[in-house]
């Protein structure tokens, strides 16, 4: 069990980094997205 602990943790790692990137990407295109739409009603 203790052999495989730092390849689980390694992957572990692997998948919160994995999704946090998921993440910022999508928050970030859902925050360019409403300036895309509050733009042409600011115009």
């Amino acid at each position: 069990m203790a052999s495989f602990a730092p390849y689980a943790f390694v992957y572990l790692r692997l998948i919160t980094t994995r999704v946090y990137r998921s993440n910022k990407t999508f928050t970030l295109a859902k925050i360019i997205k409403e300036n895309l739409i509050k733009e042409p009603v600011a115009g």
